[in-house]
């Protein structure tokens, strides 16, 4: 008797089909239970709960193949109802900073009783990532489920989940915060240059490029998150004196100004690698062919707000973990105008991994080219344009100031030079050419400009991580298909594609 059947024969009445489905799904129930409990004769009375509901509710079972699947919505809702009876409500600290595993080793360390705040601070969620984080936390669905149900990729359904528990981080911790004006303290653990090691405990780490106050008028930068309540910091200027042991204050406030400029190129130095690792293929096209990584490298964001690059810093993070590449990136970016930018930077900032650090650096004026360029120390560095931004070219990584030190060799290979060089005509002739003036280009000169303004748009790629906004499907290019496609825009083999066919796609035009 197949799972259909039984259950139309249990609809139907038939009390004895019923004993057959809690036979085959008692024992599931029972382990599911159990991790959410803890106790063994509560678990016993979640499932006793939640076979009554399923055989009282069974009429609303719309696809009997999904019984399972629905019979754990009801084991979860029913161990919530047991806990809260007994326990006093607790916060979501572990679901908010647990991993987006499978979901029965996540609940192994799961304290499942929900406050009214945290399900205010869902409620506040966006539609589609409260959707997300209710049917992966609540019913307890896989990514591919919620995938299928919400009809969209694995790759949005991860998106929204990960941007649903960063909103959801920042909005506890500041009820926490409301709610307590306890001094937040951590003490000093090591002091390498301008590089020091913070200890805090695990729950209270303070957010990225926040104040740490030390005696007197010093200040530390938090410019990383290391483990287990540790932070890296950095003093704003050389020269201050910090000592191992030495006890600190978190003032919950973002870091005023800038490091100096001496801080930042020891940081540099002290994170330069000597020698480059293997090439790492991230398939993002402008980060391959201008500014290829190195396994195990040091590379360098160089950035302005409003460039994307809270958006690139993700999903390098995401494409570098599926290469099984070690990467440690340092974010050259302004520093926090005011309380509120820096609200909204925590929100949205990566911390990275533990294979994948990142580091932000507060500097003055990081697309500086001088500043730049004394950075060569560093694997690879890319810098974000902002005339490319306001062309919505994205990733808006420039061509022509990125750079890397696989390229450097015998002068680098020569087609990235040649688009380069094709880009920079362009753009000098946009301005030292007025518009009655174009007109009277020559053939040839009116060829190279829309080569470059196709190649200018072959620059853009969909991203995984803006599926949820963009609806286009992330892509991984391989740089021997964007070779080709340059290429071919370079020698005229593609002159009779429109340049729009260029714009965000992946190794061919959209012809």
């Amino acid at each position: 008797m197949d799972l259909e059947e039984i259950i139309d024969r249990t609809y139907s009445g038939d009390v004895q089909a019923f004993s057959g489905l809690v036979m085959c799904y008692r024992d599931m129930a029972f382990g599911y239970a159990l991790t959410l409990v803890g106790r063994d004769q509560m678990a016993e009375d979640v499932v006793q709960e939640s076979f009554l509901a399923a055989y009282q509710n069974l009429d609303r079972l719309r696809d009997p193949r999904a019984f399972g699947v629905w019979l754990r919505g009801i084991v979860r809702h029913q161990a919530f109802r047991a806990i809260r009876t007994q326990l006093p409500t607790d916060s979501w600290d572990e679901i908010v900073d647990s991993d987006l595993e499978a979901p029965s080793s996540r609940y192994d360390t799961l304290r499942p009783a929900i406050s009214s705040q945290v399900r205010d601070a869902i409620d506040a969620l966006e539609l589609e990532q409260r959707e997300a984080i209710l049917l992966f936390y609540e019913c307890g669905l896989s990514q591919s489920e919620i995938a299928t149900q919400m009809g969209v990729t694995v790759h949005a359904v991860n998106m929204r989940l990960h941007a649903a528990r960063k909103r959801l981080r920042r909005r506890l911790t500041t009820m926490s915060d409301n709610t307590s004006h306890l001094p937040n303290s951590g003490r000093i653990q090591d002091v390498r240059g301008p590089i020091l090691t913070v200890q805090f405990a695990p729950n209270s780490v303070p957010p990225i490029l926040s104040s740490i106050r030390g005696m007197g008028e010093e200040r530390l930068c938090v410019i990383r998150h290391h483990s287990a309540g540790r932070v890296i910091a950095a003093p704003r200027r050389a020269g201050s004196i910090w000592l191992p042991g030495q006890e600190v204050l978190d003032e919950r406030l973002a870091f005023a100004g800038s490091l100096d400029t001496h801080v930042v190129s020891q940081i540099v130095s002290q994170s330069a690698t000597a020698h480059s690792g293997q090439p790492v293929t991230t398939g993002v096209k402008t980060v391959d062919l201008f500014s290829p990584l190195s396994q195990s490298g040091v590379s360098g964001i160089f950035c302005e707000w409003g460039l994307g690059v809270l958006v690139l810093l993700p999903e390098l993070v995401y494409r570098l973990e599926n290469a099984a590449a070690r990467q440690s990136l340092l974010v050259f970016a302004p520093p926090m105008r005011d309380e509120r930018q820096w609200s909204e930077f925590v929100d949205e900032a990566s911390v990275g991994t533990n294979d994948i650090q990142i580091t932000y650096l507060p500097v003055d004026d990081p697309v500086d080219g001088g500043f730049i360029d004394s950075t060569s120390k560093l694997d690879a560095r890319i810098v974000l344009g902002r005339y490319l931004a306001e062309q919505a070219i994205w990733p808006c990584v420039d061509p022509l100031a990125s750079r890397s030190k696989r390229l450097e060799p015998n002068g680098g290979e020569e087609l990235p030079r040649s688009i380069c060089n094709l880009l920079r005509e362009y753009m000098a002739l946009q301005f030292s050419v007025n518009s009655s003036e174009r007109h009277a280009l020559s053939p040839d000169a009116l060829e190279r400009v829309q080569r470059a303004r196709k190649a200018l748009r072959y620059l853009s790629q969909p991203f995984y991580v803006a599926e949820p906004y963009t609806k286009r499907p992330g892509v991984f290019v391989k740089p021997d298909e964007a070779r080709r496609v340059f290429a071919d825009i370079l020698n005229g083999r593609l002159d009779s594609i429109h340049r729009d066919a260029f714009y965000m796609t992946g190794a061919q035009p959209k012809e």
